[in-house]
């Protein structure tokens, strides 16, 4: 297990296996599974609405998506961390969110991310500060900066 300090007393907790269960362990609040198998914690921190999305750096971009978003491989995994921890906070599913607002270049009133790199792999964590405007129009339609 790997320690990261976020944000003053916050911490990111990588385990390392998919067999410990979050109940009874550090990891109660929300938490992250990357592809090769590890769980990634954060406790946000008491009453606050949070998330977290973890890639391997070294994982490779799937066909489709590598396409569709032509990044260099550490930027797509920095974007893609950041829509999810979007998606998650908002309760909407990452391919509508993405369909809505692709991976970049927006800002959501209400929430405030970080990005992190803790060992080998790319965290972003997220808060919901609070409630995002939404438009009405349907999922991920929310109030956009631009």
């Amino acid at each position: 297990m790997a320690h990261a300090d976020v944000e003053g007393r916050l911490e990111i907790m990588v385990v390392s296996s998919r067999m410990s269960a979050c109940l009874g362990t550090d990891c109660v609040r929300v938490h992250s599974w990357t592809s090769d198998g590890r769980r990634v914690c954060w406790n946000p921190g008491a009453g606050v609405v949070g998330a977290v999305d973890a890639e391997s750096r070294h994982a490779r971009v799937p066909a489709s998506l590598a396409r569709r978003y032509p990044l260099p491989r550490p930027d797509f995994w920095v974007a893609w961390t950041r829509a999810e921890v979007h998606a998650k906070l908002l309760g909407v599913p990452i391919l509508s969110w993405l369909k809505a607002h692709g991976l970049g270049g927006w800002e959501v009133p209400g929430i405030r991310t970080a990005t992190h790199d803790v060992e080998d792999l790319v965290v972003t964590v997220g808060r919901l500060e609070s409630a995002p405007r939404t438009t009405g129009a349907g999922h991920g339609e929310v109030g956009m900066v631009r």
